[in-house]
């Protein structure tokens, strides 16, 4: 009884790790809503959503990366560690061999949550290299070309009209 405590203990842990990791994300580059990782505690239901809660965790943490102009080559954002363990995670239910796959899901879901977790710590700890945007001054600045000044303001026939009554 004490065993499944931790278990669930742990596996409550791991999920929260993965949702702080996917609040890092900007909005805009989410392809997973933080609150949808704890949906992996339905049983059953968790068999199928790891594999895509993997999936778009990776998929949303290369839009950050990519939208911090961070380097994403030859980055799988936990995607091969997260379906391996999705893998054994499913394996582990099948009956009577189940058992056998019991200990690499967890060394492999060890491993998937020390990779988001090191993610969740670059996004919360570097700063973004954005670009600057260019507009009309930058142009006029880098030719070094000086804006004309305005002209005077043209005298209306109204403003006519007030200087004689006064």
């Amino acid at each position: 009884m004490i065993s499944v405590a931790i278990a669930f203990g742990l596996t409550i842990l791991f999920y929260l790790t993965l949702h702080r990791c996917l609040n890092q994300v900007k909005t805009a580059n989410r392809d997973l809503e933080p609150p949808f990782i704890w949906l992996n505690l339905i049983p059953l239901f968790t068999l199928v959503w790891t594999f895509i809660t993997v999936s778009r965790i990776g998929s949303s943490l290369r839009k950050e990366f990519e939208h911090r102009e961070w380097p994403t080559e030859g980055e799988r954002f936990g995607v091969t560690m997260g379906t391996a363990y999705a893998t054994l995670l499913l394996m582990s239910h099948i009956p009577c061999f189940g058992l056998l796959f019991v200990i690499p899901m967890i060394v492999s879901m060890i491993i998937y949550w020390m990779q988001i977790a090191g993610y969740s710590g670059r996004l919360t700890t570097e700063p973004t290299r954005r670009r600057r945007r260019f507009d009309d001054d930058d142009i006029l600045e880098a030719l070094d070309v000086k804006p004309m000044p305005l002209p005077p303001p043209v005298k209306t026939v109204a403003s006519i009209d007030e200087r004689i009554r006064t």
